[in-house]
């Protein structure tokens, strides 16, 4: 259905050609007319089949003839890759009304105009929507999966080349920033909140500042166990009743091809914050203004440190949501389907910017 609209573009245009040539040269009017009635007649009745049409940035859009019936079309839910550079975003997350422009809106927006869901405003009633993580204003993310019930061709899990082109469909509808990646089907109960075993996130610095390395490796590890983070968080005492969180893995590594070195953190979840609070004291422990062992006494908060001690909380520009996994019966994040079409205009776009 997306091709339709542009095959009837262009036999308007050719009637429009016809319509000139048969003028200037037939000497039979009424005849030219008659052909001319009837390669219009053909027009509108192509455009009455089709109750989707597409506008000229590639988005769908009702046409004027028929509104788009939702409920005609097969439905499944599937797991969808997004990435998103952040740093124009107020975070992830939708904040209902609309006002300060989050990465979440711009989907839901791209996931009405392609018509994979009835609205961009009741995705998450209607369509069983969950997102793995909500990254905070500025930061950006690699490994951000989102669950839902979409539109479908109804075609089953081993035909999935017959299935509509989610990503290339989204990403015509998606700002540069931001794109899909890949997608599978999943069981409805998946949730990509609720059944993410983790999440890992990167905090990239340039190492040029001078920064004691090994003392920031030995107070990372501190922060690996199941703690108390309250004192690496931004409080949100009326939402959050737990402070409570798994640390699987904190490590200072070097990206090999950027020169870049950055903070690993793979946990289960993680507070509001608590990432950029941790780097930030890292950071003072590798500038030499804190002792490694300052870690270990900020997550005793029944003894050491019982109120969080004032600092400034690392910049968001540099944090990236880097993958999040699940059990890999129920969704392999390392094995997305992207047809080869999605993938060429992929690569097109990483090559323009």
């Amino acid at each position: 259905a997306s091709r339709m609209p542009s095959a009837i573009d262009a036999l308007e245009a050719a009637v429009d050609a016809y319509e000139n040539e048969r003028l200037e040269s037939s000497d039979d009017v009424s005849t030219s007319f008659r052909h001319l009635a009837r390669a219009r007649h053909i027009v509108k009745r192509l455009e009455k089949l089709i109750p989707l049409t597409v506008s000229r940035d590639g988005c769908a859009s009702d046409s004027s003839d028929s509104a788009f019936d939702f409920s005609k079309y097969a439905t499944r839910v599937i797991a969808l890759h997004i990435a998103y550079a952040g740093w124009a975003y107020h975070g992830f997350a939708s904040q209902g009304a609309r006002g300060k422009p989050t990465v979440e809106q711009f989907v839901f927006d791209a996931l009405a105009r392609t018509r994979l869901v009835s609205s961009s405003e009741d995705v998450f009633k209607t369509h069983d929507y969950a997102r793995c993580g909500r990254t905070d204003k500025g930061v950006s993310g690699l490994g951000q999966i989102i669950t839902l019930r979409v539109r479908s061709n109804g075609v089953d899990d081993v035909n999935l080349e017959h299935e509509i082109d989610y990503v290339s469909a989204l990403n015509r509808a998606l700002p540069d920033d931001i794109r899909a990646l890949g997608w599978r089907p999943v069981d409805d109960g998946l949730s990509a909140r609720f059944d993410c075993k983790w999440r890992e996130y990167k905090y990239f610095f340039d190492h040029a500042e001078g920064l004691d390395l090994d003392a920031m490796r030995e107070a990372a590890r501190a922060f690996e166990g199941v703690h108390d983070f309250r004192n690496f968080c931004k409080m949100d005492a009326e939402n959050v009743k737990s402070y409570t969180r798994g640390v699987f893995e904190c490590r200072i590594e070097l990206d090999g091809v950027r020169r870049m070195h950055y903070i690993r953190v793979r946990g289960s979840a993680f507070l509001w914050h608590q990432v950029r609070c941790m780097a930030s004291v890292l950071f003072m422990v590798g500038l030499g203004r804190e002792s490694p062992s300052v870690v270990a006494e900020m997550l005793d908060v029944a003894g050491a440190t019982p109120r969080k001690p004032q600092y400034p909380m690392a910049p968001d520009a540099c944090l990236l949501l880097w993958r999040s996994g699940y059990d890999p019966d129920r969704l392999d994040v390392s094995d997305m389907f992207i047809t080869e079409r999605a993938l060429s205009q992929l690569e097109t776009h990483v090559s323009q910017q």
